[in-house]
């Protein structure tokens, strides 16, 4: 008698948490906010995103939020001692805020 007892409560819970179970989708946004920061050891003079021109943003400097559309972009800056930076930004994924990060030794990093 026990075993059938403990049988049916293990049905039973099995059907409660079926019922409770659910899955995870995946969540893209159409349009994401974003901002870039100099983290870079010098003043950055240009920045360009796609069609969108950045003003120039200081050593730790934040630029404003600016909204683009899923997307792939350029991206290209010039430092003040005229170093190019060039890169290709795929903007997508599950965070709706993000932040393009100009390292020091000039890598790109989005977070």
């Amino acid at each position: 008698m026990r075993l059938a007892t403990a049988v049916n409560y293990f049905f039973i819970l099995s059907s409660i948490w079926g019922s409770f179970s659910c899955e995870k989708e995946p969540v893209e946004y159409n349009f994401y906010k974003l901002t870039i920061q100099n983290n870079y050891f010098e003043m950055i003079d240009s920045i360009a995103l796609g069609d969108f021109k950045i003003p120039p943003l200081e050593i730790g400097e934040i630029s404003d939020t600016i909204v683009f559309e899923q997307n792939t972009y350029s991206f290209s800056c010039l430092t003040a001692s005229k170093l190019k930076i060039k890169g290709e930004l795929l903007i997508q994924g599950s965070k709706e805020n993000l932040s393009l990060k100009i390292n020091k030794n000039g890598t790109l990093a989005i977070e």
